[in-house]
């Protein structure tokens, strides 16, 4: 097409209005506060890779640099863990497929866009080859009332193991606070306490995440909310949910199980029948991370959702005969 043009925008203004432009914000990922929080946090250069077909915008890529690891990856994607990407329910923008192949061939290299949603797997068939990332986990609360009715749906073993824990848990009165958002701090106590690799070790990423509490708790255009269960004055367990487009996103969690046995499933109880009191379509768990102690539980619990991944390696420079 000799009318294509290419043009790298980097100015956070520019930036932010091709985001609105091309963004159908469909899920929390796609939000501008969600990735603005991240680049405010982190401050990696912005590389905006704009596609013009006779002047008019017909493409997009959201990159920014990665100093250390000198790749580009989306707005918002750290790379701190190959198995803990903060963008999900990845696009690519183009206002019509036949840009796609022209799109690709623009990006910057070398390149990694991960998360792309498992429709592009065949969309980009003969013009690139995706690889499979992590999987993550979902939970559609359409054909269910109460959290009786997700119970039943499990297996026996199961389902008489998360009621022993609830009627275990029960049996201590817990006490069970909402949007007591200074609990925040517990929960990444929490978790830090309980993994070594937590993503909360970086205080960036505490940033991030306070950053987007903020205007979550004026609830526009997501809601954040945060379930705490607290034992003897203790608390045991936090868990920080946001909501946007009837979904529940139960983000993060931090669970003391040496004083609570059991408290993360307990916790996701709790969730579901939150998010179905709220009315919400279905809970959407993010990225699950296979090596991880608590994968078995989520695969067993919830539908598998497949993502993909682009690598985009540097050309080789041909070599001297």
């Amino acid at each position: 097409m000799p009318d294509l043009k290419i043009k790298v925008v980097t100015t956070i203004v520019q930036c932010r209005r091709l985001w609105r432009e091309f963004n159908p914000e469909k899920s929390f990922s796609d939000l501008w506060e969600y990735r603005f929080a991240f680049y405010k946090a982190y401050r990696f250069p912005l590389h905006f890779v704009l596609l013009k077909n006779q002047g008019k915008n017909v493409g997009l890529l959201p990159l920014w640099m990665h100093p250390k690891k000198k790749k580009y990856f989306w707005l918002g994607d750290v790379a701190d863990d190959e198995d803990n990407r903060w963008p999900e329910d990845v696009d690519l923008w183009v206002k019509d497929k036949r840009y796609l192949s022209a799109l690709l061939k623009a990006c910057p290299r070398p390149a990694q866009l991960c998360n792309l949603k498992a429709v592009w797997r065949n969309r980009l068939k003969g013009v690139a080859i995706l690889k499979k990332a992590s999987p993550k986990n979902i939970l559609s609360l359409r054909s269910l009332r109460t959290v009786e009715d997700y119970l039943a749906a499990q297996s026996r073993k199961l389902r008489s193991n998360l009621r022993r824990i609830k009627r275990s848990i029960d049996a201590r009165h817990p006490q069970i606070i909402f949007n007591r958002f200074k609990d925040f701090n517990r929960l990444a106590y929490l978790n830090r306490k309980r993994f070594k690799d937590s993503c909360f070790h970086d205080a960036r990423l505490m940033h991030v995440f306070r950053a987007l509490i903020r205007p979550g708790k004026r609830r526009k255009p997501y809601e954040v909310r945060t379930i705490s269960v607290q034992i003897k004055g203790k608390v045991v367990g936090v868990d920080l949910i946001f909501i946007f487009n009837n979904t529940y996103y139960p983000l993060f969690c931090g669970n003391d199980l040496h004083h609570c046995s059991g408290i993360g499933m307990y916790m996701n109880l709790l969730d579901i029948q939150d998010a179905l009191a709220l009315g919400m379509k279905k809970m959407d768990y993010g990225e699950s991370d296979p090596t991880a102690s608590y994968y078995h539980y989520k695969h067993r619990s919830f539908s598998e959702i497949r993502q993909y991944k682009l690598d985009l390696h540097k050309k080789r420079a041909p070599q001297r005969s």
